[in-house]
């Protein structure tokens, strides 16, 4: 996998925090409505509305689960309970709460990741999310030289260890990191299903 915003905070940081991803909850949206227009053209009702339905359940639940009101993104959110006592003691993960909620980074209003504009990419969301678009442009967050950064520049996120002494852990921004022309750590992000594909009574599809 990779280091990301989300596994550096629990045991494994390369395998840890599966959790809901608005990327990975697009595609599925996409999918189930593409299946859905593919059985319409070929008479199979059944189907049409059965994958149609689905992707209604998905789209609800992206934007009430993944929609953060405060950071006006679509954030992760965590599976499971997740902690890492070696570098973060006493700061455990919540499951269920969307990155930077609970854990180390409680509170912080940083954790946008720029997976969360993939739901656009399919023309998934309603009127009244698009407040989400000021952040990349704006060098504060994605903004940078050579195309838009995977996370906000004042998100800890470029290097492998957690940047914290003594296993104190910040809870607001840091000042902006250095801008290079190299990827950050964490830039190399791949959705990995780690559940069976979800079903119209999932919250969203579970990813590593």
């Amino acid at each position: 996998m990779e280091f990301n915003i989300a596994s550096r905070q629990t045991r494994d940081i390369l395998r840890g925090a599966p959790s809901y991803r608005p990327s990975f909850n697009a595609y599925m949206w996409a999918d189930a409505q593409a299946i859905a227009r593919i059985a319409d053209l070929s008479g199979d009702k059944a189907n049409a509305e059965k994958f149609r339905a689905l992707a209604d359940v998905l789209k609800d639940r992206v934007q009430s689960r993944l929609w953060d009101q405060q950071r006006e993104f679509f954030l992760i959110r965590f599976r499971d309970n997740e902690s890492n006592e070696k570098d973060y003691p006493g700061k455990p993960i919540k499951a269920g709460t969307l990155i930077y909620e609970d854990g180390p980074f409680a509170g912080s209003p940083e954790g946008r990741e720029l997976i969360g504009y993939v739901p656009w990419q399919f023309n998934l969301p309603d009127a009244g999310y698009e407040s989400a678009w000021k952040f990349l442009m704006d060098p504060k967050y994605f903004f940078a030289p050579f195309g838009p950064s995977f996370v906000g520049a004042t998100t800890r996120c470029s290097s492998s260890r957690p940047p914290v002494a003594g296993g104190a852990a910040s809870r607001g921004p840091t000042p902006p990191r250095k801008r290079s022309n190299r990827s950050p750590t964490c830039s190399r992000t791949t959705d990995r299903t780690s559940s069976p594909a979800p079903t119209t009574s999932a919250c969203c599809a579970s990813t590593r």
